[in-house]
């Protein structure tokens, strides 16, 4: 099923692209929307939003400037939050550092010299009944 839109009447002149361009234009003229990593299409007057903003909060302002300010009426959201701005290759590497090491504690030796610098026995046995 395909969506189709209305252009707004004072970007009817415009091409898709011009389109585009113009909404980035506006959407960079707002210092508390980072377009970085947004993705912007338009087909047959439906804007598409694609990609990552910081916040929720910057998700309702691309959406309020699309739909109140510039007058687009269908709009397709798939905008992914990423509020610990966290890139997803950073936490891939992590996690692939953490695998070569085996762990946190990849052997006994170590993890008994982190809870030593700690002050805690590594045999200590904490409330709840749970060893370390």
């Amino acid at each position: 099923m395909e969506i189709s839109g209305k252009v707004p009447d004072e970007y009817q002149d415009l091409n898709n692209q011009q389109i585009v361009s113009l909404i980035y234009e506006r959407l960079q003229n707002d210092e508390r929307i980072e377009t970085e990593e947004l993705k912007i299409t338009v087909k047959k007057g439906v804007v598409s939003l694609d990609g990552r903003l910081e916040s929720e909060g910057e998700r309702k302002l691309v959406l309020q400037l699309l739909s109140d300010s510039m007058g687009f009426p269908t709009i397709v959201d798939r905008i992914e939050i990423n509020e610990l701005g966290i890139e997803a290759g950073e936490i891939a590497e992590e996690v692939a550092e953490e695998e070569e090491m085996g762990g946190l504690f990849y052997d006994q030796e170590t993890r008994e010299e982190a809870f030593d610098a700690q002050g805690i026995s590594s045999r200590t046995n904490f409330t709840g009944g749970l060893y370390v």
